[in-house]
C-alpha cells in the first residue's frame, strides 16, 4: 500500500516536471496532443492519491476504488504510450541539437528533458498498473 502512494506521488511530481518544462510551448497539433496527454493523468493521480490517503471516503463509494483505479491507470498509460511515440517523433526529426545550445537555456534540452521525462513517467505508471493488478488478484507479497 505504502509502494503504491509512492509511486503515485513521484507519478505527479514528474508530470509537474514535464508540465512546467512545457509552459509556454506552442508546436505543432501531435505535441499538442501530448501535452493533453501530460495533463490529463495528473488530476486522475491526484484524486486517487487523495482517496487512498482518506480510506472512509473509499467505504463511502458506491463502486470498488481499485477498479476504478485501475481503469485510471489504464488511461494514463495509454496517454503517456501516445506521447512517448508522438513527442520524440515530432520534436527530434529534422531538429538535431544545436552547437550553440548551453546547458539548459535552449529549447532542444526542454524537448530532451520531456522526452525523458515521458519515458520515466511511462515506466512508474506501468509499474503502479502491474501492482495494481496483482493487489486486485489477490496476489500479496510474502513478507
Amino acid at each position: 500500500m505504502a509502494s503504491l502512494c509512492f509511486i503515485k506521488i513521484l507519478e505527479a511530481f514528474v508530470a509537474c516536471i514535464i508540465l512546467i518544462s512545457l509552459i509556454g510551448y506552442v508546436g505543432q497539433p501531435a505535441l499538442l496532443w501530448c501535452i493533453v496527454a501530460y495533463a490529463v493523468p495528473l488530476p486522475l493521480t491526484l484524486l486517487t492519491i487523495i482517496t487512498n490517503i482518506l480510506t472512509k471516503l473509499k467505504n463511502c463509494l458506491p463502486f470498488s476504488i481499485d477498479r476504478f483505479t485501475m481503469l485510471l491507470l489504464l488511461i494514463s498509460v495509454l496517454l503517456y504510450i501516445s506521447a512517448a511515440i508522438l513527442w520524440p517523433t515530432y520534436s527530434f526529426r529534422g531538429n538535431p541539437r544545436p552547437n550553440d545550445c548551453p546547458g539548459n537555456s535552449c529549447i532542444w534540452s526542454i524537448q530532451f528533458v520531456v522526452t525523458f521525462m515521458t519515458y520515466v513517467n511511462l515506466g512508474l505508471y506501468v509499474a503502479d498498473l502491474v501492482l495494481t493488478c496483482l493487489g486486485i488478484c489477490g496476489f500479496k507479497r510474502s513478507q
